[in-house]
């Protein structure tokens, strides 16, 4: 069964963003490429929803639509590339939570 997996990424502090994004950019180019991956978005957060002014606790969030979690254990297992990814983000991130997640509901508006 199709799954989305949602990382929430808190940077290090002394992060630079833009080389962060460019990691990003260059890890979702690859990804789609993968027969494990259907689609790989990141989002930047910009505040919280009712109180702007509060920081958010996270600073962007991933969002990956994987074919199953098997193929893409196995496509990760399998790929140097990945693995290099997983430790260069590792680098970048004082703090990442990684949710297993499944479609309940997905509606979009109308054209």
């Amino acid at each position: 069964m199709e799954k989305v997996i949602l990382v929430f990424v808190k940077l290090k502090k002394d992060i630079d963003r833009s080389a962060f994004e460019a990691f990003e950019e260059k890890v979702a180019k690859y990804n789609i490429t993968l027969s494990s991956h259907k689609s790989f978005k990141v989002l930047r957060t910009i505040g919280v929803l009712g109180n702007e002014t509060l920081e958010s606790p996270y600073d962007y969030i991933e969002i990956i639509d994987i074919v199953s979690l098997e193929s893409m254990y196995q496509t990760v297992e399998k790929d140097d590339k990945i693995k290099a990814f997983i430790e260069e983000f590792q680098q970048f991130a004082e703090e990442s939570q990684f949710l297993i997640t499944e479609y309940l509901v997905s509606v979009a508006s109308l054209p």
